[in-house]
């Protein structure tokens, strides 16, 4: 009889599911179907397999609901958790979420080493620096011997949806090989894995996505990150974290979309947004927060990560010129179809994250417009400058 690798005092009898010995069970744990199992702390097994499988949810949240926290500070750990300080190696420190993720990290004291692409700005000297190209097998396991880290949290990725289409081999060697070999070398010394994915792997017809939802990617991107998935959930020790789109001024030396969105409306430039298509948008300042409470707290298998708010890139453009105290009717309706592209656009990816509020209920979610206000957003800001 195994024991549960997420909270050691629970058994469960793996081969069959209907000797779960609830009575034992200091967690909720529950059968949902398919011979799956969710332990109410952090694991899902399969009963046939007798092994550790992809997600769970607490089954007792509503269906197609998405729950929402509420609260103004910036989360900070418990003092337990914080006191579980790793050694952390965090690629794409230097990215959009990177330099986020990276901050936080040296905040919450944990022994950092980033790592950034060799074309990237370095991130200021606060921690040890190396430029490493992840499709160069030799590099990785060079660097990654001689870092030592007992954590790796892979933020890195080819990102950009269009920059994927127009060079899909790099994208797979960067989102999907790399990633099967920082898996590898993270599994010769056995130590955790958290893997940032996006809700791009869904094909935006079934939202609210939860953790136990199929991924159906309909772009390259997705499709690459989602192999990367693959492979990250196939190690005992690995986690998958889905983002939603983020939002939030940028800490590098490029502007982002969200920047340039902000001097246009400071600017009195209108911008077309789409009305059709919805996300639940996450700020970065909470983002590094909660990689952050994960990598002192690793869990294994999915966990999804979003704002507590559904809305299309109109509502969010309309929000942000509010704050800023600009006219509304600067962000013009877009749908859609009227946009010629390669490769069709999911039309609604919002995620519930079911998972996470169970396993950490304490960690708190802002507001749109309070999340603007914590980052420095306003009428008199400059993001991304």
């Amino acid at each position: 009889m195994p024991l549960c690798r997420g909270c050691r005092a629970c058994l469960l009898w793996l081969a069959d599911p209907d000797l779960l010995q609830l009575d034992k069970a200091p967690q909720r744990a529950a059968i949902i179907g398919g011979g799956l199992l969710w332990h109410g702390d952090v694991s899902v097994f399969s009963a046939a397999s007798g092994r550790r499988d992809l997600v769970g949810r607490n089954i007792e949240a509503a269906a197609g609901e998405l729950p929402g926290r509420s609260g103004f500070p910036e989360p900070e750990l418990a003092a337990e958790e914080a006191n579980r300080i790793m050694r952390v190696l965090l690629t794409g420190a230097a990215g959009y979420l990177g330099r986020y993720v990276l901050d936080r990290l040296i905040r919450d004291g944990h022994d950092l080493v980033a790592w950034v692409h060799r074309s990237a700005e370095e991130p200021a000297g606060r921690c040890a620096v190396r430029a490493v190209e992840l499709t160069e097998s030799a590099a990785l396991r060079q660097w990654f011997a001689q870092d030592q880290p007992e954590l790796l949290l892979h933020a890195a990725a080819m990102a950009r949806v269009d920059e994927c289409l127009r060079h899909p081999e790099q994208a797979r060697r960067v989102n999907a090989k790399a990633t099967a070999e920082l898996v590898g070398l993270c599994r010769e010394v056995a130590i955790p894995i958290i893997y940032v994915s996006t809700d791009l792997v869904f094909d935006g017809e079934q939202a609210p996505y939860d953790e136990l939802d199929a991924p159906n990617p309909v772009s390259l991107y997705g499709r690459t990150k989602a192999a990367g998935e693959r492979a990250v959930l196939a190690y005992e020790q690995g986690t998958v974290v889905r983002i939603s789109l983020l939002y939030g001024p940028s800490r590098g030396g490029r502007a982002s979309f969200f920047d340039r969105q902000v001097q246009a409306l400071l600017s009195g430039e209108p911008i077309e947004l789409f009305v059709d298509e919805w996300r639940t948008p996450l700020d970065l300042l909470t983002a590094a927060a909660a990689l952050s409470l994960l990598a002192a707290s690793p869990v294994p298998g999915i966990l999804h990560l979003a704002g507590p708010e559904r809305m299309s890139r109109f509502q969010m453009g309309q929000r942000l010129a509010e704050h800023l105290h600009v006219d509304p009717a600067l962000c013009q309706p877009s749908r859609r179809e009227w946009l010629s592209g390669a490769e069709p656009r999911p039309r609604d990816t919002s995620l519930a994250c079911n998972r996470w509020h169970s396993l950490f209920p304490q960690f708190t979610f802002p507001s749109f417009e309070q999340a603007l206000e914590r980052m420095g957003v306003g009428p008199g800001s400059s993001a991304g400058s």
